[in-house]
């Protein structure tokens, strides 16, 4: 039997690990990525906000207004469930309830966000009054005498709702935890992308061409994410009508793609200034700079 000439098992160790720091390098690119992207995503604030907002679901709040709605006509009139039934039919479908429970809701996320150490009541009593006029005048069509101010006074006693101090910690703590998580991520990547691509340097036989090819696969990386996380945004557009969960990924994934955009431009811009280095070196006899090794990495590296 013949032995291995010690050449080709040198070339295929070469080859294999060319390949393995070529996958390391794809994996790292994918993590950076993702990791700047998502840093980006806690440090935008106003984004944070619209994400927590849609997640409060606005038909529990809307549920529970017609709650305290039913009991003060119930405490102002003394009336049956019949005409606070009747009363919640004429509001439902009406602006001034739609402004009352986004008046809740905007104060429930800024409550979230908010860098008081004391804790937070958020105001349902006045947040209701724009909606006395309307019970009142319902009331009237049911043939119901009632006082405006004794409907105003059994709305503004619905209970407050108070957060803890703590609880409005949690909410930042979350955004500062995923921060500090996402930080590491990008650290780790970054000096794997680093390692992996020096690696599949050295291993090259041109390591311009593979400098070339490298920034090439980063730029793809970065375009295709671009559009995957646009086509996701477009997928759970609130506007489309998904629920308090996909709504807030929505909003999540059409944050920030400008962090691709601007890698994809800067390692684009790299790939070309090495391109314009390649073709203008003089040329070299191709038995010096060819060989088995070369010709398989131009297969590897190929994007």
């Amino acid at each position: 039997m013949n032995e291995p000439h010690p050449n080709r098992l040198i070339r295929f160790a070469r080859k294999g690990s060319l390949s393995s720091s070529l996958w390391v390098f794809g994996l790292a690119t994918t993590l950076l990525l993702v990791g700047i992207w998502g840093r980006a995503v806690t440090y935008d604030e106003p984004t944070v906000r619209q994400t927590a907002r849609a997640v409060v679901d606005s038909g529990v709040v809307s549920e529970r207004i017609y709650g305290w709605i039913s009991d003060a006509v119930s405490t102002s009139t003394g009336a049956d469930s019949e005409v606070a039934e009747h009363v919640l039919d004429d509001l439902k479908g009406r602006s001034e309830v739609d402004v009352a429970v986004a008046t809740i809701v905007d104060q429930f996320v800024a409550a979230l966000f908010s860098f008081e150490s004391s804790d937070v009541v958020i105001d349902v009593g006045s947040s209701l009054d724009p909606l006395v006029p309307l019970v009142v005048l319902s009331l009237a069509d049911q043939d119901v005498d009632v006082d405006e101010e004794a409907v105003l006074s059994a709305i503004g006693s619905a209970q407050d709702i108070g957060l803890e101090t703590s609880e409005v910690r949690t909410v930042k703590n979350v955004v500062e935890r995923t921060r500090a998580a996402l930080s590491i991520i990008v650290l780790v990547s970054a000096a794997a992308l680093l390692v992996s691509g020096s690696v599949a340097l050295w291993l090259s036989g041109d390591w311009l061409v593979m400098a070339r090819s490298l920034a090439t696969r980063v730029v793809m990386s970065a375009l295709s994410f671009a559009v995957l996380f646009r086509i996701g945004a477009w997928a759970l557009d609130p506007e489309r009508g998904g629920g308090p969960i996909s709504n807030a990924g929505g909003i999540i994934l059409g944050s920030n793609a400008a962090v691709f955009i601007v890698v994809a431009f800067a390692m684009a811009l790299l790939a070309a200034s090495i391109a314009v280095i390649v073709r203008q070196r003089p040329s070299v006899p191709s038995e010096v700079v060819e060989d088995d090794v070369t010709a398989s990495t131009g297969e590897l590296v190929s994007v």
